[in-house]
């Protein structure tokens, strides 16, 4: 029941960074200097209310410093090995917005304990961006992937709409969204990837069915990332 286009279905998955790009074309088609945020669909967050607030703060940097990237993180109350870790340049208690100095992802046991006394974040991959911003820095560092995508964006609307994505998406490598493009430009400097720890959040990854089991337990919501009041 939705309106032609709110909807864009890709024709074979190439993993999270062609999974991003598609609706990106959609959306800088209809509007060329939107804004953007960008949710995972299998997380659970407690506090949602909280949640959007520190989204709209997200939005409230991109639109003062356009050529940002902001990604939301959480601050663990655990030392869990199944999450993607953040660490900041700075300590995250020490500013709200901080340089992404690089990712730790799925660290052993000992290691995630390390990374959570050092002031690592839990990795939410929750974005927000300047989508021509995010395209420009993207053709820089990936401008085959983006040919690609721009041939794509030609056929948008036309007969040939749909033979142009199956024919792209046919021969098109599989991407990772943060291992091969935000690890990328957490190494550049000056950094354009910065990280908003989300405080106050109950948050976790329902990725599997053992975290959503956890995170139903009663009282499981202490434990998932953040304190609620």
């Amino acid at each position: 029941d939705r309106a032609r286009g709110r909807v864009v279905v890709q024709p074979h998955n190439r993993d999270t960074l062609p999974g991003l790009l598609l609706p990106l074309l959609h959306l800088r088609r209809q509007y060329p200097d939107s804004l953007v945020a960008v949710f995972p669909s299998d997380h659970w967050i407690l506090e949602e209310d909280r949640f959007v607030d520190y989204v709209r703060a997200g939005f409230e940097e991109v639109e003062r410093r356009p050529e940002q990237i902001v990604l939301l993180g959480i601050e663990p109350l655990e030392a869990e090995p199944e999450y993607g870790y953040i660490i900041p340049e700075e300590e995250a208690g020490s500013t709200r917005f901080s340089p992404v100095r690089r990712f730790v992802e799925k660290p052993d046991p000992t290691a995630a304990r390390a990374l959570m006394d050092a002031g690592a974040l839990w990795n939410t991959m929750v974005l927000v961006f300047h989508a021509a911003a995010f395209l420009a820095r993207l053709q820089r560092t990936l401008p085959e992937l983006v040919a690609d995508f721009l041939r794509i964006e030609e056929a948008l609307g036309k007969p040939d709409e749909s033979s142009a994505i199956e024919e792209s998406y046919r021969r098109m490598t599989p991407l990772n969204l943060s291992r091969d493009f935000l690890e990328t430009l957490a190494s550049e400097v000056p950094s354009r990837l910065t990280v908003l720890p989300a405080r106050g959040v109950s948050w976790s990854d329902w990725g599997s069915e053992e975290r959503i089991f956890r995170a139903t337990r009663p009282g499981a919501a202490w434990r998932l990332g953040g304190h609620h009041a």
